[in-house]
This record gives C-alpha cells, sequence and structure tokens, in this order.
C-alpha cells in the first residue's frame, strides 16, 4: 500500500473511545478479521489511485476511516453521523487533508442519504466503500442505498464486507453481544449474503473470504468487491 503518513484511526479516539474498544481487547478473531478486511480494502483503493490519481472514493459510514490521510492520492467523500464529523474535524480538519476531502455529516436515521450525495453526483467512475456497515442496516436499507448509488453514480463499483447467517453463528456471538450492550444489533446477515448482494443489480468481480477459502471473479456489470 502507497502511504503518505502514519496515520491511523486510533488517533481520533478520546478516552471514552478507548475505554470502550477495551471491552472487545480479547476478541482476538474478530479483531483479527478486521485488520485483514481493512488491509484487503487499502490494497483495492491503492490500487485504483494508481492507475487514476483523482478517483473518486465514497465512504459511507465512514467512521475513524483515515484512508484519505495516508493513502497517496484519491478523491474522497466521507459520509457519516454528526458526531463522528465533528470528532475527525476537530483532530485532522478535511481542509488539511494531503489529498481532496469532503466530509458530509448525516442523520441516516431521518435524513436522505441521496440528498445529501446529489452534489457530488458524476457519470465519471466512482468506488463506493461500505465497510463494517451493511450487518447492521436492515436490507430494505441497503437496497434503497444501492438504488441512490445506481443513480447518482452510474459507474460506481461497491466494496462492502458481509456475513451469512452460519458464520455469525459459528464466530459472532461474543462480539455481537457486547455490541447490543451498547445498543446497536446485527440486522443482515442472510444464509447467502453475496447472492442478496447481486440481486441488487450486482456482478461480483471479486470475491474473498477473510478465512482464505475461496476467492472468486466475475465481470462487472455494477462490480461489487465483497
Amino acid at each position: 500500500v502507497s502511504t503518505q503518513s502514519t496515520w491511523g484511526a486510533e488517533r481520533f479516539l478520546d478516552e471514552e473511545g478507548r475505554r470502550v474498544f477495551e471491552r472487545f481487547a480479547d476478541l482476538v478473531v474478530p479483531n483479527g478479521a478486521n485488520i485483514v478486511r481493512h488491509w484487503l480494502i487499502d490494497e483495492w483503493l491503492s490500487a485504483r489511485i494508481a492507475a487514476h490519481p483523482n478517483h473518486r472514493i465514497v465512504l459511507v459510514g465512514a467512521g475513524f476511516d483515515s484512508r484519505a490521510l495516508r493513502l497517496k492520492g484519491g478523491h474522497w467523500i466521507e459520509v457519516d453521523e454528526a458526531a463522528v464529523i465533528e470528532r475527525k474535524e476537530a483532530i485532522a480538519p478535511a481542509s488539511a487533508s494531503p489529498n481532496p476531502l469532503t466530509r458530509i455529516a448525516i442523520d441516516f436515521a431521518r435524513e436522505s442519504l441521496a440528498d445529501k450525495l446529489a452534489p457530488h453526483a458524476t457519470d465519471a467512475q466512482v468506488t463506493v466503500v461500505m465497510e463494517g456497515v451493511t450487518y447492521y442496516l436492515e436490507a430494505s436499507a441497503i437496497a434503497a442505498s444501492t438504488r441512490t448509488f445506481a443513480e447518482l453514480f452510474p459507474q460506481h463499483e461497491l466494496i462492502c464486507d458481509l456475513q451469512s447467517n452460519a458464520f455469525v453463528q459459528r464466530w459472532g456471538r461474543r462480539i455481537i453481544d457486547r455490541i447490543a450492550a451498547l445498543g446497536a444489533r446485527w440486522r443482515f446477515h442472510p444464509d447467502d449474503p453475496v447472492a442478496a448482494i447481486e440481486a441488487l443489480s450486482y456482478e461480483r468481480r471479486e470475491c474473498v473470504s477473510i478465512a482464505g477459502k475461496k476467492k472468486k471473479k466475475k465481470k462487472k456489470k455494477y462490480s461489487a468487491l465483497i
């Protein structure tokens, strides 16, 4: 991965955030999976940027993602709740980013993602990233989001991570229970989550198991890297 700084998401954490993370510090498998997931997405995005330095990348549910600060190139758009955006702006303002960066605050429960992203609509190629997001959403919300992407970014590809019900039952119960204690819950983990995304007018270009058990490639429709 081509980087230009040592920025990491932990620099956005305050003491409260660190205390929350400590509740999950002993979950070796989920934490390791998150690292592999993030590395894979870094690799995919770095390849896009290397080929097209001004490539547009839209991070939906960006959280404390720091790629705009540490990868070389790209035109970045981060979308998340106001509290997240305000924290990031306080620590590392978008205006000081080495790459073009726009941060958009949204109340996902009350505001329209389409309205927020409409000023950034383009026919150029776009990569939309939903990392660590889909399993918190109802299937209807995922479908509505992908319709927005198709309308505003007709040449987009989607990078997302998914979990099947079998995976959740075998590996996910401990982390799901701890997240539920914080007021959130897992919603989207169908038996075949890849098929569920393909049903939204996507074709797999690449599908990677975090466990490294399988990797598949198919041609593009709307592309999905899962």
